[in-house]
């Protein structure tokens, strides 16, 4: 079995979105790993010499280690995060190979082309070193988009590759959804993006509400909508903030959608594009639209408001700001 040695780095803010981290750089970490006692048992006659084989970005690499025998420990060398297999050949050469390694107490080994030589890959675990960082054999398959091996040396079957965690993290999430989905909580004071809107959530209890705030990026047509979608639950578009579109030079056409009831100071405030304006709310007072909201709106725009409002809107968009020549009519 092979040891999978993964790494992540986590992104505050991004808790869907895991990288994979595939290496040290030039800097070489030290791995000591303890060998199962049932491996290190020796035949008469026969010496077991070790080495690792590491796979890594489907290339195979042969990493010498060295094998102490009275901590039963495997030691090497890597700067890579990748997926490691110790493996072994039994030698007849026992008594030459004991004399040039120090008097029996480590094995230092790096195979090459014998025809008696047997290669058996073995499951190890792993224990820190404490000159090294603390690498850990995981006890379950842990997703990674490092390659794991086709072949494993010796047990002529392959390593089944679990899929690569390629999760995407949205930022504008279209169709009325926040991003993160449902598993995102949601409470007053909540700043979401949607469908390049951006929307603060004004209640978040029984009755929810967000106000609109303006726009991510510039764009000609703005449709400030009823409703949105927030981690799958329904909220009201109640209210447009101070500010939200002042100075917007480029917006031309704006819809105020049905459940708007409040209307902030210099909303649309120096907006000198904006020509067509369709207010579907009923809900509009002189006292809930905030002063100069209108000022500075082309002074040909055309305003349309729902039947039986038109004379009580032209009173509030005028008091608001907006030019003589502004007309207002029904829709």
């Amino acid at each position: 079995m092979p040891l999978d040695i993964s790494f992540y780095a986590k992104i505050a803010g991004l808790d869907n979105l895991k990288v994979s981290i595939k290496d040290t750089g030039n800097k070489e970490m030290t791995i000591k790993m303890v060998v199962p006692s049932h491996i290190t048992k020796e035949s008469n006659g026969v010496k077991r010499l070790y080495y690792i084989i590491r796979f890594h970005n489907n290339q195979k690499t042969i990493i010498p280690c060295t094998y102490n025998e009275r901590s039963n420990n495997i030691t090497f060398k890597s700067n890579k995060f990748s997926t490691y297999v110790l493996c072994y050949v039994d030698t007849t050469e026992k008594k030459n190979q004991d004399n040039n390694n120090n008097n029996n107490n480590n094995n230092h080994y790096i195979p090459g082309p014998s025809p008696s030589a047997t290669v058996t890959p073995s499951p190890v675990p792993a224990s820190p070193s404490p000159s090294a960082p603390v690498i850990t054999q995981t006890p379950a398959p842990v997703i990674t988009q490092t390659p794991l091996p086709a072949n494993t040396p010796g047990d002529g079957q392959g390593t089944p590759q679990p899929p690569a965690n390629n999760t995407p993290v949205p930022t504008d999430v279209p169709g009325n959804e926040e991003p993160g989905g449902n598993n995102t909580t949601v409470k007053t004071g909540t700043k979401v993006v949607i469908s390049n809107l951006k929307y603060t959530v004004t209640a978040a209890g029984s009755t929810r509400t967000v106000k609109f705030t303006g726009v991510q990026k510039k764009a000609k047509k703005v449709v400030i909508p009823a409703s949105v979608k927030v981690s799958g639950k329904k909220y009201k578009v109640t209210a447009i903030a101070k500010n939200a579109l002042k100075g917007n030079k480029k917006i031309q056409k704006l819809t105020i959608g049905s459940n708007i009831a409040k209307i902030g100071k210099k909303a649309f405030y120096g907006c000198s594009k904006l020509k067509s304006i369709v207010i579907k709310s009923k809900k509009l007072t002189s006292k809930n639209t905030g002063s100069k909201a209108f000022k500075g709106i082309n002074s040909k725009a055309v305003i349309k408001v729902p039947e039986g409002k038109v004379k009580s809107y032209k009173k509030i968009v005028r008091a608001k700001g907006a030019g003589k020549k502004v007309k207002v009519k029904k829709s």
